[in-house]
């Protein structure tokens, strides 16, 4: 299996299509649409409450497809980490840094972890 094939098949993709978790320039309605399409919606960082909410709000509207969290390391707060596991994604974008204990945390949780590397 290629390593695009593999990445659509954990994910449960239909595209390899990854929507970037742009904080407040996303929401729920939006990465819904884009899991709905086949690939892969994501809600960007924003105050944890928020994060949640908007996360279950995209997964309410594309139930049977994956929904990814986003987090920018260099703010990111353990209120943050815990609102994104309790929203329940099926991957979460790290952007910003490399975060060992974090990216065990995610993974104990069940959540797929993938790095974006920005120029």
């Amino acid at each position: 299996m290629s390593i695009t094939g593999a990445f659509l098949s954990r994910l449960g993709l239909e595209l390899p299509v990854v929507q970037a978790a742009m904080a407040e320039g996303t929401n729920a309605e939006m990465a819904a649409g884009v899991t709905r399409a086949g690939g892969l919606g994501s809600i960007g960082m924003r105050a944890p409450g928020s994060l949640r909410n908007e996360l279950e709000r995209a997964r309410q509207l594309a139930p049977t497809g994956p929904i990814a969290g986003g987090l920018l390391l260099p703010f990111t707060r353990r209120a943050h980490v815990d609102a994104l596991i309790a929203g329940k994604p099926r991957a979460a974008i790290l952007t910003g840094g490399f975060a060992p204990a974090l990216v065990r945390r995610l993974h104990a949780a069940g959540i797929y972890v993938m790095h974006q590397v920005g120029s």
